[in-house]
């Protein structure tokens, strides 16, 4: 049961911290500040790289997800196993 409550536990927190970007993201839009930050023009990086890069967060995302939960249970019953 304890990992599907870390699973659940992560991802809630994943979806709150979305959402709380979002809203810095609008207030930054509003205030006109997202004009200053802007460095997509300024990289150029090609589609390829791009696409690679955002497949490689992804991944971590994933990853992250599965250390929090699956890899985190795994290692709490082998400690119980051995003792």
């Amino acid at each position: 049961m304890e990992i599907i409550n870390d699973g659940i536990l992560f991802c809630s927190g994943m979806i709150a911290g979305e959402g709380l970007v979002g809203i810095v993201l609008a207030l930054l839009a509003v205030f006109g500040v997202d004009k200053v930050l802007d460095i997509s023009g300024k990289l150029n990086l090609p589609p390829v790289v791009s696409s690679i890069g955002s497949l490689v967060v992804f991944g971590l995302i994933i990853c992250t997800l599965l250390k929090f939960s699956i890899w985190k249970k795994r290692k709490k019953a082998d400690v119980k196993n051995e003792a």
